[in-house]
């Protein structure tokens, strides 16, 4: 077989790479699409976004403004740690008085890792 024919032959019988996309699963949340969010990592948008239920989001709405009235990166995450804090708080009055991380460590888990990535958007570690 000359060199022409095994490129040939090659061609024929390697299918082109096909576009890889990313799995997409039922336990991983998508980081929010909206310019409020446009220069934050995506871990820091998925990991906000698993503390809250669609309701409690929808009713903030100072996290989907529009690019006219955007607040810098360091305010818009002192937004995001304050509404992580407010949660946190009301979900250790509701499982009181055991300490949240006994009477509900996912949860517990889920707002220290948000919390964690909104004061490190901020770098500012004196919140935790």
């Amino acid at each position: 077989m000359t060199a022409e024919e095994q490129q040939t032959h090659q061609k024929d019988t390697i299918p082109e790479q096909a576009e890889v996309k990313p799995a997409t699963f039922a336990w991983d949340l998508g980081a929010p699409d909206a310019p409020f969010w446009s220069d934050f990592k995506f871990t820091t948008g998925r990991n906000f976004v698993a503390c809250f239920t669609q309701d409690e989001l929808q009713r903030m709405p100072q996290l989907s403004c529009t690019m006219e009235n955007l607040t810098s990166h360091a305010d818009r995450a002192q937004i995001l740690h304050q509404q992580l804090r407010q949660k946190q708080a009301a979900l250790e009055r509701l499982h009181a008085p055991a300490p949240l991380s006994q009477a509900d460590f996912s949860s517990f888990q889920s707002q220290t890792v948000a919390r964690v990535s909104a004061l490190e958007e901020m770098q500012d570690w004196s919140g935790m």
